[in-house]
C-alpha cells in the first residue's frame, strides 16, 4: 500500500545510480526492484541497495536479497531426429542432446553409445561416432564429455549402423547422456533416446567393386575397425595413417572386425584395399601420446579438445589437427631435432609419433624416451647424452606454436632426471587419458609427476579452406540438352558452384566422367566426392586435385535423394551418364538405402577433409 512516487531505471549509462525524493513530512520511502525472467539459467544472484543523503551523509547499504533462478535450471534430453523413429542399416542415425533452457556457461555432457547383448547392438555393428562442432563433423569416443556452448541448447550427434549383410532382424540403438558430476547448473540424472535400426537382410557381394571401412572408439578406449560389403572371404589390406600395413580376410558375408587399444597411433586417412575389388577410406582420429611434466606440483593438467582445441601437426604431413593439450603451466618434454628453436611436429615430442631406431614409431612416450637411456639405469639424466638436447615446452598461450620464451632448457625448467619405470593408469581428464605415469626429480630434489598423456584429437576444421569470395557461381536453367557435362580443366584455377534450377531426373543426365578422373585418368575415390541434402536441394561436390577442398559444387535445386534412387535405395540408371561415376557417388553418400533419412547423409564439406 502507499502512493507511487516515481520510477527510475538503473543501467550502465548512469552508473546504476539515480536520485529519488523523500516527500516532506516523511521519514523514508519503500523501494521495489523489479526483476526480469531472461529464461537463461545463471544461478542464484543477490541484490543490495545503497543510499546516501546528498551532501550530508555517506553511503549506507541494505542487507542482500536473493533472486532465485531455479525455475530456469535446465533438464537434459536425448531427441531421436530420424524420420519415423527408425533408420536403415548403413545410414546415419541422428540425435540431438538438448537443454530445456540455455545457461550462461558451457555445459559438459557425457554421451554413451550403448552396446551389449541387450538390445543387440555391438561394436561390430557400428561404424563412426560423430558430433557437430559448429563447423564440421568430428569423431568422438563413446563416453566422451561433449560440450554445449554457453547460451546454446543443442548438441547434434550421429552414429552409423553398418550393413552386416545378415538377416538377423531389427535392432535398437540407444544413446545415453548425463551431466558430468561437476555441473551444478543443470538437473542431474541420466537420460536416453533410441532408434530402431532396420535390417537390410542378405545381399550377394560376390561382384562388389569395393567394400566399406569404418572406425570408432568404444567407452573403454578400444579402437574398432569394421569392414562390410567386401567380397566373401576377400583379402583386404589396411594401410594406416601411421604407416602400418595389416592384412585381414572378410568372412562369408563380406565383413571383418579388428579391435585394440593402440590399433592406430596417428590421425589421417585409413585405406582398405581389396585384392579383387577397390579401395575404401575413412579419416580416423585416435588419441595421440606425448610425455607431459607437472611443472608446478599440482598434478597433470590438460585442456579439452571439444571446448578449447589446440591445432598441431602431429605426424609431420603439414596438416594440423585439433587436439587436447598440456595446460595450467605444465610442459611437454621435447627434442628440437633440427635446432631451429621450434617444435615443428610430433616427431619432436616423445610419444606415438616418435621414430625409434629401427624406423618404426613408438607405442608411447616412455618407449620413445627409453631408447636414449644409454647406461640402462632406468632414468634419463645428465649421464645420458640426450639430456643436453632435451627441452620442456610450456605453451603459455595454448596456440600450438613455439613462441619466444616458451622453450626451456631442462635446467631452466628445473628437471634433473626422469624415471622411466612408468605405471599404467586409466585416469580420464577432459576427454584425454593419463595412460602411464612415473616421476621426475627436480633440481631441488623434489619428486613430481611425469605422464604419458593420450590426447583426444579431431580433424581441424581449418583444413576446410574458406572459399567465400573465391567461388565462381553459375545458374543453369532452360535446359535444351539431355546431358550436362562438367570438365576438370574449368575448375583448375578456382572452384565453381553450379546451380541447376530445372533438373529432371527422368530426362537429364549428369556427365561427370572427366571431372572425377585425375591427370593420370584414374578414377577418384569416394573420399574425394560427396553428396548430401541441404536446404531442400541435392548437393554434389568433387575434390579434383586431392588438396582436401572441393573444386566443383553442383546444386540440383529442389531435388532430393529420394528423387534419384529406386525402391531399393540404389541410384537410378540415367542420373549419371557413366556407371563408374554412379557407383562412386553411391559409395560416397552411403545411399544404398536412404528411405527415412531426413538429414544430409554426410558433412556439408568434402567427406573426411
Amino acid at each position: 500500500s502507499g502512493t507511487f512516487l516515481q520510477e527510475v531505471v538503473l543501467n550502465a549509462s548512469n552508473g546504476y545510480k539515480a536520485n529519488i525524493n523523500i516527500p516532506a513530512g516523511q521519514n523514508g520511502v519503500r523501494i521495489y526492484a523489479d526483476t526480469l525472467n531472461d529464461n537463461v539459467y545463471e544461478g542464484n544472484e543477490s541484490i543490495k541497495i545503497q543510499g546516501a543523503v546528498i551532501g550530508q551523509q555517506g553511503w549506507v547499504q541494505s542487507q542482500a536479497s536473493t533472486i532465485t533462478d531455479e525455475a530456469d535450471k535446465p533438464t537434459l534430453s536425448v531427441i531421436n531426429t530420424n524420420t519415423g523413429n527408425k533408420v536403415n542399416e548403413s545410414n546415419w542415425a541422428t540425435f540431438s542432446i538438448k537443454l530445456s533452457n540455455p545457461v550462461d556457461q558451457v555445459t559438459k555432457v557425457k554421451v554413451n553409445v550403448f552396446t551389449g547383448a541387450e538390445p543387440g547392438i555391438t561394436n561390430k555393428d557400428l561404424g563412426g561416432y560423430e558430433y557437430w562442432t559448429g563447423s564440421a563433423w568430428a569423431n568422438f569416443k563413446s563416453g566422451s564429455k561433449l560440450t554445449i556452448a554457453a547460451f546454446q541448447t543443442e548438441l547434434q550427434i550421429r552414429v552409423k549402423p553398418v550393413d552386416d549383410n545378415k538377416a538377423d532382424g531389427n535392432e535398437t540403438l540407444i544413446i545415453k547422456a548425463k551431466p558430468i558430476g561437476e555441473e551444478t547448473h543443470i538437473h542431474s540424472g541420466e537420460v536416453q533416446g533410441s532408434v530402431l535400426v532396420v535390417d537390410k537382410g542378405y545381399q550377394d557381394t560376390s561382384n562388389s567393386n569395393s567394400g566399406h571401412v569404418h572406425w570408432h572408439i568404444d567407452g573403454g578406449g578400444a579402437q574398432h575397425l569394421v569392414g562390410n560389403g567386401w567380397r566373401p572371404n576377400e583379402k583386404v589390406t589396411l594401410f594406416g595413417p601411421d604407416g602400418s600395413k595389416t592384412v585381414v580376410y572378410a568372412d562369408n558375408f563380406g565383413n571383418f572386425h579388428l579391435s585394440g587399444d593402440n590399433l592406430y597411433t596417428a590421425t589421417g586417412t585409413l585405406t582398405a584395399r581389396g585384392r579383387e575389388s577397390g579401395d575404401s577410406t575413412d579419416y580416423i582420429t585416435p588419441n595421440i601420446t606425448p610425455i607431459v611434466l607437472d611443472l608446478d606440483g599440482d598434478g597433470i593438467e590438460t585442456s579439452d579438445v571439444t571446448e578449447a582445441p589446440v591445432s598441431f601437426d602431429y605426424d609431420g604431413d603439414g596438416e594440423k589437427i585439433n587436439t587436447g593439450w598440456a595446460s595450467g603451466g605444465d610442459g611437454l618434454l621435447v627434442h628440437d631435432i633440427n635446432k631451429d628453436g621450434q617444435i615443428n611436429d610430433g616427431s619432436e615430442l616423445f610419444g606415438s609419433n616418435t621414430l625409434l631406431q629401427d624406423g618404426t614409431t613408438a607405442a608411447d612416450g616412455y618407449e620413445a624416451l627409453a631408447q636414449h637411456d644409454a647406461n640402462a639405469d632406468g632414468v634419463i639424466d645428465e649421464n645420458d647424452a640426450v639430456y643436453a638436447d632435451l627441452n620442456v615446452w610450456v605453451d603459455k598461450d595454448q596456440d600450438g606454436e613455439t613462441d619466444e620464451g616458451e622453450l626451456l632448457s631442462m635446467e631452466d625448467a628445473g628437471v634433473a632426471s626422469i624415471n622411466l619405470d612408468a605405471q599404467t593408469t586409466d585416469d580420464e581428464q577432459n576427454n584425454n587419458i593419463i595412460g602411464k605415469t612415473s616421476t621426475y626429480t627436480t633440481t631441488d630434489g623434489e619428486e613430481r609427476t611425469a605422464a604419458d598423456v593420450w590426447f583426444a584429437t579431431q580433424q581441424n576444421a581449418e583444413e576446410e579452406t574458406n572459399l567465400t569470395g573465391l567461388i565462381e557461381e553459375h545458374s543453369i536453367s532452360g535446359l535444351d540438352s539431355s546431358e550436362l557435362v562438367w570438365h576438370s580443366e574449368d575448375v583448375a584455377d578456382h572452384p565453381w558452384s553450379d546451380t541447376v534450377t530445372d533438373f529432371n531426373v527422368e530426362q537429364t543426365h549428369l556427365d561427370l566422367s572427366d571431372l572425377v578422373h585425375d591427370k593420370e585418368d584414374h578414377l577418384l575415390t569416394e573420399s574425394d566426392v560427396d553428396m548430401f541434402e541441404q536446404d531442400g536441394s541435392l548437393v554434389l561436390r568433387v575434390d579434383t586435385d586431392g588438396d582436401h577442398t572441393w573444386n566443383q559444387e553442383i546444386i540440383l535445386q529442389d531435388v532430393s535423394l529420394q528423387d534419384i534412387v529406386d525402391e531399393n535405395g540404389v541410384i537410378k540408371n540415367g542420373v549419371f551418364s557413366d556407371d563408374n561415376v554412379k557407383e562412386l557417388f553411391q559409395k560416397a553418400a552411403a545411399t544404398d538405402v536412404v528411405e527415412n533419412t531426413s538429414t544430409h547423409l554426410d558433412d556439408p564439406t568434402i567427406d573426411h577433409h
